[in-house]
Formats: structure tokens, sequence, C-alpha cells
């Protein structure tokens, strides 16, 4: 079955398409060279709204359908990979969970900045032992008095380094329920640890977070307590579904700059495409 794009949702794409052609593609190999992106990139595509998609339009979002969200996203990781997974953590898994559980509060302190692309959202689910198996997670908090208090290390969190707020996965001591807080640099201590090398996506800021005895206020509990598990499957499947669109963007990339090149390069007097 084909699908049929609506007139908005082919111009969103042409515009996010635009973007990547003048604003990523021609520095995509300096950002991978030097491992980092010009932050300003960011900056730049909250201007257009994309920083802001999933987000609503009360907070400065554009509220898209998930079918223009991917669009976009596959249209960035055309121009580059690095930026496409950055906006895809930010605007994909960590909007939606502020706009579906966040109080009043914690949607007027993030959400228009994240739309906007003043902060980055990071995700930080993994750790050494809690992969793909996210229930095995050790990161834990506890009461000490009033208050939670969160240690543990978490590993492949994407715009770690960069987030201006984070959302992160801990159970209540060692064995207990799974809950979600939201980490707040502005608020909370806790240390960025290495950057990771990756094979791919250089650019991208993929770094650990040392939580060692972190207080965590009441305002830091994203949703309901021991909800956690549950908001972050819910989480994958929006980040899975924009995996998918970024694959296909890299490797439409992939694919137009071997079709080009077939018909530059000359052996034996003939285009390799002939």
């Amino acid at each position: 079955m084909t699908l049929r794009l609506t007139e908005e949702q082919s111009e969103i794409r042409a515009l996010a398409r635009e973007f990547s052609a003048r604003e990523i593609r021609p520095f995509a190999s300096e950002w991978d060279a030097r491992r980092g992106l010009d932050p300003g990139v960011f900056a730049k595509l909250g201007e257009l709204g994309f920083m802001g998609m999933r987000a609503p339009e009360d907070f400065g979002g554009l509220a898209l359908d998930m079918v223009t969200y991917l669009l976009v996203l596959e249209e960035l990781a055309w121009g580059d990979a690095s930026v496409a997974l950055g906006v895809a953590i930010h605007a994909g898994p960590v909007t939606d969970l502020l706009k579906r559980y966040g109080t009043e509060a914690q949607k007027e302190r993030y959400l228009s900045r994240m739309a906007a692309g003043e902060i980055l959202g990071a995700f930080a689910l993994s750790e050494a032992d809690a992969g793909s198996d996210a229930q095995s997670l050790a990161t834990a908090w506890e009461w000490k008095g009033s208050e939670r208090i969160l240690s543990g290390k978490k590993k492949w969190v994407t715009n770690g380094g960069l987030g201006g707020v984070v959302v992160a996965f801990a159970r209540e001591g060692a064995e207990g329920r799974i809950s979600a807080f939201l980490l707040d640099p502005e608020i909370h201590e806790f240390r960025i640890g290495k950057r990771e090398v990756t094979m791919g996506m250089a650019a991208s800021e993929t770094v650990e977070l040392d939580l060692d005895q972190v207080p965590l206020g009441e305002e830091a509990l994203l949703g309901e307590e021991g909800q956690g598990f549950r908001y972050a499957m819910e989480a994958m499947e929006i980040g899975r579904l924009g995996i998918a669109a970024q694959a296909i963007g890299i490797a439409r990339a992939a694919y137009e700059h071997a079709r080009d090149y077939a018909k530059e390069r000359v052996q034996f007097g003939r285009t390799l495409s002939e």
C-alpha cells in the first residue's frame, strides 16, 4: 500500500530536506572528524519548530502526527545521522513522556524551552548490565528522611553531556519497582562520565552518567511512582520508530552517493553506471 501524504506533510518534509541540504550536509564530515556537532544546529532546528515536533502547541510545539514526525527524522538522517539521533531522543521519547505524565509545573519548566531548542532532552535507561533487558537495571533510590537519594551509573546516554533535562530510570532499593525521574543540571548534581567512542554517528554526544547520592525532591518524580518500566517501554516504541526512519534516511543518502559516483567514475573508457 502506498502512503499518500497530505499537502502539509509534503511541505514539512520538503522544508526538512532543504534544511538538511543547507545547514547539515555541508558540515557533516567536519562534525564527524571532531566528534562534535555545532550546538547552534539545534537552535536553528528549534526556529523551524523541529525540536518541538511532538510538543503541544500550548508550549510552542507543532504537535505533529507520528508519520510527519518520522518523515522529518528521515530527512535529517539523510543530512547527518548524528543530528537526527539527537533530535529523535529529544523530540520523541523525552517530549512524549513529559507530555503524557509530567505535572503542569514540569511541562511549564521544560517543554517550551525544549521546543525552542534552548535545552536538549536526554534519556537514561541503559546500564552496563541492563541494555535490552531494562528490568535488570541496578540504579536505585532510597528514602533518607523526606528525600529520595539516587545512586548508580547510566550508559549510552545520547545528549547526556548536553541535556537540559534527563529522564532517568531507577528502582526503589535493590529489588523494588522502577520509577522515572527528571534530572536537571540546574538543580541536581551529577557527573558526566566517559564519552563513548562509536563506529558511526561519531558526532553524537553519547556518554555515561555517574549518579552518586543525588538528592531528588518530589518535583523530580515523573508520573506515578513504580510505573517507570511501563513508561520506558512506551518511550522505546517511539524510539524504535525513530530509528527505522533514520535508517531509511541513511540508506537513501548512501544510495544517492553510490549512484552519483557510479555516473562520474570512469574505468576502461566507460562510467561505472554504464
